[in-house]
């Protein structure tokens, strides 16, 4: 229970780290915010890398379509990752261009740091196997990033 309570927290924190950001672009004060958003931004990246997401899977007796959620999973995350290293960029820039930051901040809140669009591939999955042999859950987690070798 106290690790679900511990990944809560960091989602949130992420969260907040986020829409911070996304208010300091809207309220135009992100001149004078630079050196702790980037600092903010830092620790979402590493946060992020260190975050395993965990999706709950329907599963039958036929489990190929577990390794195509995995690796769904894993290019969701690579690519909020790619997008928080995007967002990094642009507000270390001189002229930072506050539209493209703005976006990409959005895009990730809306999405849910893009755990809908995995959740939403899942929810299409389609048992094909006999119903005698009926549907579980199974847990598809993400793998750390950075640590592979």
């Amino acid at each position: 229970m106290e690790a679900i309570n511990t990944k809560n927290r960091t989602m949130n924190s992420i969260k907040q780290n986020l829409q911070y950001i996304e208010k300091s672009i809207i309220s135009g004060t992100l001149n004078e915010q630079k050196v702790i958003i980037a600092v903010i931004l830092s620790e979402v990246i590493e946060a992020v890398k260190e975050f395993t997401f965990t999706y709950q899977v329907p599963v039958s007796i036929y489990k190929g379509h577990l390794e195509t959620f995995i690796c769904l999973a894993e290019k969701e995350k690579s690519r909020l990752l790619a997008d928080l290293q995007e967002l990094h960029y642009e507000l270390e820039r001189k002229k930072t261009n506050e539209k493209r930051a703005l976006q990409l901040v959005e895009k990730m809140l809306v999405t849910d740091l893009y755990k809908d669009e995995v959740q939403r591939s899942i929810n299409k999955w389609v048992n094909v196997s006999p119903a005698k042999y009926g549907i579980t859950t199974a847990i598809v987690y993400t793998r750390k990033k950075g640590c592979e070798k």
